[in-house]
């Protein structure tokens, strides 16, 4: 601008709060916001065009999805090349792209429940760089220089009912075992042993896993175990230090990979690398941190186990057993006996095989259901569904509509076969040509009861005794047509089916609150450590 030129506010725009912005020259690069009102009153040139947002789309929401990689290579496949970095936006191309959304409060959810971890993201980040300052306080050390590192006994000994607990390398996650060996024995063959607050680590079969020991019970283990000592470093924080990345890197380059099955040696355990900080203070702070993430892990794992073992419980007795006519449990109100009923009996046409899968590229065509959706605990979720190519007469083919049944036609193991799961959905969806589909009646039988049934040993028995094995096992839609099991009206049939549901939404609760604390410890071990 020349010298005591006023700008040329006519050529300019001012900018608004609450719009989706981007500059047309670098769009490719990603160079797109959201504007707030700190943005707001601002002047911008004709490079910047703002878009405004209707009232099926909330701008929070829009922040995230145009995080999207899709959304990005939509940006750069939309900017033809320039010279240099210069590749203008064509904005008609851009505003083709196609998004799918939910409804308004569902967007408002969703942008809150990302904002939360965005925020526990930069205070994680802030922690992470304030760490870095104090960085002279950490160090590489070699791992037997902090601890020192103890066989098991390499004879396999002889157990009892009672005792001292003997632990190997599959009791490495809780470290309880159901083994036990003498006192005798123990004393004859331990002249060290785990204490509380020492480190177990695997080292043969599975290598670098590592728990610490919180019992001051005695207790053995066996020589797949390393018992690492540590000399005046606390334990949680070391066991956890031994999780990361570069030690898992150190501990491989060690690891014979050729021995059957794969170890190593305990002398190579105490020469790999290790970052540790020297200040106690933090040592003890991470430890406890990562100590807590674990107990909650645990409880929550615990809590999903046991409600997988009250499932199988209660399959057992609220199905009839071993040729009874009712179950030995049962709600109120119902006395009448159970029917048998074959499969083709509660279909209302031939069960039949579905179509080859026909792959999309992208998130366009219709949701394919596949073999793999037959293992969710409670029912086929259509958000997982992979989309596939096809025309109208191959999808009115299939006809696949609410309460229909999925079977596995094959499986590797005879007691794989059939597995069965329910689509509660509406929608457009095909179905695999690897499934047999039973398309329930569903005046009289409801739909997630008889996955429930089919699920069950009744079923399962019969599957097994008529499916064919060669390289695996297969299984047609005339066998499972022709197999017989127990059915109950239909008011009580919902009943079974609606306390099933329910320890079914709590299993998927726990296992996804385990989940989500898994990638947290795993974020934190890579942000915590050096």
């Amino acid at each position: 601008m020349e010298p005591g030129k006023e700008l040329d506010t006519a050529k300019m725009h001012r900018v608004a709060s609450d719009k989706f912005i981007l500059n047309i020259t670098f769009a490719w690069e990603h160079a797109v916001a959201i504007t707030d009102e700190n943005d707001a009153g601002k002047l911008v040139s004709h490079r910047f065009p703002q878009f405004s947002f209707d009232e099926k789309l909330k701008s929070h929401f829009f922040k995230y999805l145009m995080l999207d990689r899709k959304f990005k290579e939509h940006l750069e496949l939309s900017s033809p090349g320039g010279a240099g970095r210069n590749r203008v936006l064509k904005i008609s191309d851009m505003l083709k792209y196609e998004i799918k959304i939910p409804s308004i409060g569902e967007q408002t959810k969703i942008a809150k429940y990302l904002d939360e971890l965005d925020h526990l993201i930069t205070l994680h980040q802030r922690k992470y760089l304030q760490k870095k300052k104090t960085s002279l306080t950490w160090e590489q050390r070699k791992l037997g220089d902090l601890v020192g590192i103890y066989d098991g006994v390499h004879q396999t000994p002889e157990y009892q009912d009672s005792g001292i607990m003997f632990l190997s390398v599959e009791n490495i996650a809780t470290l309880k075992s159901e083994k036990y060996i003498s006192k005798e024995a123990f004393e004859r063959d331990y002249k060290v042993y785990p204490e509380k607050g020492d480190i177990l680590m695997t080292r043969i079969g599975d290598v670098g896993t590592t728990n610490v020991v919180e019992t001051a019970k005695k207790v053995a283990f066996y020589v797949s175990l390393a018992l690492l000592k540590p000399n005046g470093i606390n334990s949680y924080f070391l066991s956890n230090a031994m999780k990361t990345n570069a030690f898992q890197k150190g501990l491989r380059e060690r690891t014979l990979v050729t021995a059957i099955p794969q170890k190593i040696n305990k002398d190579e355990i105490g020469k790999i690398d290790i970052f540790i900080t020297n200040n106690d203070v933090e040592q003890q702070k991470i430890g406890a941190y990562f100590s807590t993430l674990d107990h909650l892990i645990t409880l929550h794992q615990r809590k999903c186990d046991q409600m997988k073992e009250l499932k199988k419980y209660m399959l057992k007795k609220m199905f009839p057993q071993n040729g009874a006519k009712v179950p030995e449990i049962r709600f109120d109100g119902f006395t009448d006996d159970w029917e048998q009923r074959k499969v083709s009996e509660i279909a209302i046409e031939k069960l039949s095989n579905g179509i080859m899968n026909n792959q999309s590229d992208g998130e366009t065509g219709v949701k394919h259901i596949n073999v793999i959706n037959m293992y969710d605990t409670d029912k086929i979720h259509p958000e997982k569904l992979a989309f596939s190519n096809y025309e109208e007469d191959a999808v009115k083919k299939c006809n696949v509509e609410f309460g229909d049944i999925f079977l596995t036609r094959s499986s590797l193991k005879p007691e794989g076969i059939a597995e069965a799961n329910v689509l509660l959905n509406s929608g457009r969806f095909v179905y695999d040509d690897h499934l047999i589909r039973v398309k329930v009646n569903k005046e009289k039988y409801d739909p997630f009861f008889v996955k429930l049934n089919l699920s069950g040993n009744a079923f399962k028995r019969q599957f097994i005794v008529r499916a064919k094995t060669t390289a695996f096992t297969t299984i047609g839609q005339e066998d499972i047509s022709e197999c017989l099991g127990s059915f109950p009206k239909k008011e009580e049939q919902q009943q079974i089916g609606e306390c099933f549901m329910v320890i079914d939404h709590l299993i998927t609760l726990h296992q996804h609150k385990c989940n989500e604390l898994r990638e947290i410890k795993k974020y934190m071990l890579k942000n915590m450590f050096i």
